[in-house]
């Protein structure tokens, strides 16, 4: 395997068991990519559980011990943000349509396959990506500025209770004694009468006057 990956260029994985290839496409390709290539589904699993991060993966249908289209889809699973590409001499439609219909590729290159065509679909894949990536990036910020308008809501809302029970407490208790005012007692007192009729149960008021207050 060959490559270094530099944050600042888009990064383009090659997998292909055709060394001179791989050698070939990097010469031709690392000009304007960060490329890295690795030679079996081995190697590239290996590149990719040590942290490696790729925008773009260009993958050989026929692989040992595993076709590229399931490496494309273990791709798919764990990096849903890349772009994948496909490249084989074989051309089995049916199987490929139905990659593309699954979402597992963004595209094909028939081997083998012109420079031109080679740097049309990496221009298309580089736009792909920064597409989907500006959609993951406004996915994030909505998600985020959900979480603060639900926090601000939850805020006001307590704010709003705190401000009817203060409310509350000034409609029904006598500024001067802090006590319950008329208007309590008489909300109290329907609550009670409507108790005993419903259960029947007894019911009686006391009336004092404490110390003569006026």
């Amino acid at each position: 395997m060959c490559g270094a990956i530099a944050e600042d260029r888009v990064s383009v994985l090659i997998v292909d068991d055709e060394r001179a290839l791989c050698t070939a496409l990097n010469r031709m390709l690392s000009a304007t990519y960060d490329v890295t290539t690795a030679g079996s589904v081995e190697e590239a699993l290996e590149l990719l559980a040590s942290g490696g991060r790729y925008h773009i993966a260009l993958v050989d249908d026929r692989l040992p011990l595993k076709q590229g289209v399931e490496l494309l889809a273990a791709f798919r699973e764990n990096w849903p943000s890349s772009v994948r590409l496909l490249m084989s001499a074989y051309t089995d439609f049916p199987r490929l349509v139905g990659a593309i219909n699954d979402g597992q590729i963004h595209g094909f290159l028939a081997k083998p396959f012109t420079k031109d065509e080679l740097d049309t679909a990496l221009v298309q894949a580089t736009q792909v990506h920064a597409i989907m990536a500006e959609r993951d990036d406004l996915t994030v910020a909505l998600g985020e500025q959900n979480r603060a308008l639900e926090g601000l809501v939850e805020k006001r809302t307590r704010q709003l209770e705190e401000r009817n029970r203060q409310l509350e407490e000034l409609a029904t208790r006598d500024p001067l004694t802090g006590l319950h005012n008329r208007r309590y007692l008489e909300t109290r007192i329907n609550e009670e009468m409507a108790r005993l009729q419903r259960y029947e149960t007894p019911f009686s008021i006391a009336v004092l006057d404490i110390d003569d207050f006026k």
